[in-house]
């Protein structure tokens, strides 16, 4: 699987030009042959604590845009978003497939600590997996990676 790590400078908890940017840099990857694009990190707001003011309900707008910008150029899309869901926010990973339909949405199983994140962001409570293609994606949100368990 040709996989295109998509970096970029985001615009601080400005969606509207974050979109602009990513659909720019995911324009390309699907141009250079990418069949999955992972852009940063809660790439619309930039690592943001205000979770109050930038989380969306599951199916929102910048999930919306991910899920047309994948099936618009046949190519899977990996990133987080801030995520208002029974009443607490999460920091989570979603993964359109090339068709543009949500594979899979994991929470941030640990907030980073020593950002505070844990004040504004809830837990996840168990790691995701979803279909892509011939295989099965599983994700881990950044610093979930120090927790292999």
């Amino acid at each position: 699987m040709r996989v295109a790590a998509i970096q970029m400078d985001l615009a601080w908890e400005d969606p509207a030009a974050n979109t602009e940017r990513a659909a720019a840099r995911l324009a390309e990857a699907a141009a250079a042959g990418a069949e999955l694009a992972v852009l940063p990190e809660m790439f619309a707001t930039g690592f943001s604590m205000r979770a109050a003011e930038h989380a969306e309900p599951p199916g929102g707008p910048i999930q919306a845009f991910l899920g047309e910008r994948a099936a618009a150029h046949g190519m899977a899309v990996l990133t987080t978003v801030a995520i208002a869901d029974g009443g607490r926010r999460y920091n989570t990973a979603v993964v359109f497939g090339s068709d543009g339909v949500l594979r899979a949405r994991n929470p941030k199983l640990h907030p980073f600590r020593y950002a505070r994140e844990h004040e504004h962001f809830a837990p996840g409570d168990a790691p995701a997996t979803g279909p892509l293609g011939d295989h099965v994606l599983g994700t881990a949100v950044c610093y979930d990676l120090r927790f292999p368990e």
